[in-house]
């Protein structure tokens, strides 16, 4: 079975024509020469000495046994002479979506047309006939211009294989090549179930094989050996792991080629397990040694006692699988759901004998090629990437890859990409990247983009959309005959760095967040300005925050985040590392104002309590406010708007900025209150230092005692003189009185 989308070479093609066409005319003179009884030579020749093309050949080729003389149909490939004598011109085969082939064990083979991915019940000849033998490994390659298959039992005692090409420039099959197996391939011929064409393959090649089981300690290897028809010989390409288990009951199946010459390999073992293998076409072309490196499998949905024999898909992803018995049913499968989306049914081969052993198309299905990594660069040494591709709806991946190493660049070891995946028409598949490694390489450190070219329409860009906003996780709906290689680019994020400013203005400032220059400094840098809010992709490193403060405010704090956690600051540094967004926000606020000054007498001594008022700034809640002097051992006994413990010495603090006036409105004892009003102004200058402000010694004049007023009749001296008299009648008393107590 094939998939063919582009043609041979030049050169490929004539090879393949010129021979086909030798064979088709020699065949033709051999059938009537034969009709008419005549000369036999032409037969003998094909393997004589003196013939040149395919069949001199392969009697040169080493380690092949000698074939014995092929019949006239043998020769022609059509089983007789009135067959070997069709036009020189053929039709080649159909490759219209839905359109496959089988083949019988009797190398006749059947066309089968489809309504979708439905089977038709009844199939039609192809007119091909590979000859008489025990035919299998169908394939149809170059847009339905060739189809090959092997005679598994073919010589003496069918111990050799042979194989068969029909084109469609001649309408007839010839046999090409006849040998034994090379060394080293461990299947028996008997064992070969599978053929198909590599569309890439420079020489358009011929891949067939089978299955072996190889045991390995308790475990036993259902394994596919691929060999390989170049045109002239054949060779074992490689071993492909399809299946492990304890025990293993044999295994059928088929194989099929994409557009791009990846290879997909159907196993199942009759008892219900059946898988797709896919192999890409650069392990095919580059195997490594004897093991060739196999995708993620994909699992179907097949009953137990059932035999898969062939498989060729459709162009719109599904894939028709064949089974047979006593009859040949067919149904169609989603290779990547593994769910019959047409149920298998009787096909009726028209005018053949037996029953279809193989399945064959040319059919382009819908394919995601692979999804790989470029990696610019890693942030930390150990950083991973997972790849997956996802059918929309599905829980587990259809394919999967993981970067190692730390290697830049495409990463393009097979474990590495994740693809082939046949996919379906119309369907939607999420093609997602997580960090792996030890520890897992965190995303939010790089830079992520998705882009997905179809290779089988001139790598033209196929839309992808984020699903819900992320950069690690697109979806892609599959079109038809697409070939889709889709890379996820990921570069480390340089860091990032935001500055905010918040103005607390709490004593009447009116500045705000963009009235501050804010910079942010590297080590051995120039500073980088910054307005409120605005974020910077900067280089890792050490970064100094500062501002050009504005009088009469200070910053109150500096607070450095990232990821929501609190990063050190060390006079007013802050480190910055790969990938890390840092945000700083640094808090100011305006600085209250305040007033003091002293209550002296006239000659400058301090007098306590005096009680004073103070008028505010229009709207001040607290305006007027009443002052008294505070006279204590400390500041902190001080109850009142004074914090000055002095007597006669005043300060009132967290004055909001604005006009005021100070009146007395008590002065100290024996002095005379002063009705001046005190006008100040709590505001910040060029340096911000007139916020505080001293009214200085303020001066009390002392009170003068009260003079009676002599006015009247009498005159001063009268007062005297009777003020004496008293005092005098007054002593007399005190004597008397002394006296009579001394006697008593």
């Amino acid at each position: 079975m094939s998939l063919r989308v582009q043609k041979p070479s030049a050169q490929h093609t004539l090879r393949r024509t010129s021979r086909s066409r030798a064979a088709a005319i020699s065949g033709a003179l051999l059938a009537a020469v034969l009709s008419v009884g005549s000369f036999t030579g032409l037969a003998l020749a094909e393997d004589g000495d003196d013939t040149t093309g395919p069949q001199s050949a392969e009697s040169t080729q080493s380690g092949q046994q000698a074939a014995p003389s092929p019949s006239a149909s043998e020769s022609a490939g059509t089983g007789s002479a009135a067959t070997a004598l069709r036009a020189a011109q053929g039709t080649a085969l159909s490759c219209a979506a839905g359109d496959f082939y089988t083949i019988t064990q009797n190398g006749e083979v059947s066309k089968v047309t489809s309504s979708g991915n439905t089977p038709d019940a009844n199939a039609a000849s192809a007119d091909i006939d590979f000859g008489t033998g025990t035919f299998n490994g169908l394939a149809i390659g170059a847009d339905g211009q060739t189809a090959y298959a092997f005679d598994r039992a073919y010589g003496d005692r069918g111990r050799q294989i042979a194989i068969y090409e029909w084109t469609a420039d001649s309408g007839t099959s010839a046999r090409v090549w006849n040998g034994t197996l090379p060394s080293g391939s461990g299947v028996a011929n008997a064992s070969l179930i599978a053929g198909g064409v590599s569309p890439t393959d420079p020489d358009g090649s011929y891949y067939f094989g089978g299955f072996i089981t190889v045991y390995t300690g308790t475990e036993q290897q259902a394994r596919f050996q691929v060999l390989k028809f170049d045109g002239t010989d054949v060779t074992l390409v490689g071993s492909v792991l399809v299946y492990q288990a304890r025990e293993i009951a044999g295994g059928n199946g088929d194989l099929a080629f994409d557009a791009n010459g990846n290879l997909y390999i159907l196993w199942n073992d009759g008892n219900g397990t059946s898988r797709i293998v896919p192999v890409s076409a650069a392990q095919l072309a580059n195997p490594d040694g004897d093991e060739i490196h196999a995708g993620d499998t994909a699992t179907l949905n097949s009953q137990s006692g059932v035999q898969y024999n062939g498989i060729a898909f459709n162009s719109t992803g599904a894939a028709f699988v064949q089974y047979s018995g006593d009859q040949t049913r067919v149904g169609a499968i989603n290779p990547d759901t593994g769910e019959y989306v047409s149920s298998p049914q009787t096909i009726a081969l028209s005018g053949l004998s037996g029953v279809g052993v193989d399945l064959a198309s040319c059919q382009i299905p819908p394919t995601f090629q692979k999804l790989q990594k470029n990696v610019t660069d890693r942030v930390a040494d150990t950083d991973q990437f997972r790849l997956t591709i996802t059918r929309e709806g599905q829980d587990d991946p259809s394919a999967t890859g993981q970067t190692a190493g730390t290697d830049t660049g495409l990463q393009t070891d097979p474990t590495e990409v994740a693809g082939p995946v046949i996919a379906e028409v119309g369907a939607s598949y999420l093609l997602e990247e997580t960090g792996a490694g030890e520890p897992a390489a965190d995303l939010a450190t790089y830079t992520s983009s998705l882009a997905c070219v179809d290779t089988a329409h001139l790598n033209t860009s196929v839309p992808v959309t984020p699903v819900e906003g992320s950069t690690t996780k697109y979806r892609v709906t599959m079109t038809d005959g697409a070939a889709l290689e889709c890379t996820f680019t990921n570069t480390p994020r340089r860091g990032s760095l935001t500055l905010t400013k918040v103005v607390d203005n709490r004593y009447g400032g009116a500045a705000g967040a963009n009235d501050f220059d804010l910079t942010a400094t590297p080590s051995g840098g120039d500073a980088l300005g910054f307005t409120s809010g605005e974020t910077k992709d900067v280089d890792p490193g050490s970064y100094t925050i500062g501002e050009t403060l504005r009088p009469g405010y200070q910053q109150e704090s500096l607070v450095c985040t990232a990821d929501g956690e609190n990063l050190a600051v060390t006079d007013s540094a802050v480190a910055v590392a790969d990938g890390q967004d840092v945000e700083c926000t640094l808090t100011n606020t305006d600085t209250p104002g305040s007033v003091a000054w002293t209550k002296v007498d006239e000659g400058g001594n301090a007098l306590a309590d005096s009680e004073w008022t103070l008028t505010g700034p229009d709207g001040q809640s607290t305006s007027p406010v009443t002052v008294t002097d505070c006279v204590a051992d400390q500041a902190g006994q001080c109850a009142g708007p004074d914090t000055d413990p002095s007597a006669g010495a005043f300060s009132v603090e967290d004055l909001a900025w604005g006009d005021y006036t100070l009146t007395e409105s008590k002065a100290p004892a024996g002095y005379v209150r002063s009705d001046t009003e005190h006008a100040f102004t709590i505001e910040p200058g060029s340096d911000g230092s007139t916020l505080v402000v001293d009214l200085g010694a303020l001066a009390n004049e002392q009170a003068t005692p009260p003079t009676l007023p002599l006015t009247g009749g009498m005159s001063t001296d009268a007062f005297l003189l009777g003020g004496g008299g008293l005092l005098a009648a007054a002593g007399a008393g005190w004597l008397i009185h002394r006296r009579r107590s001394l006697r008593a």
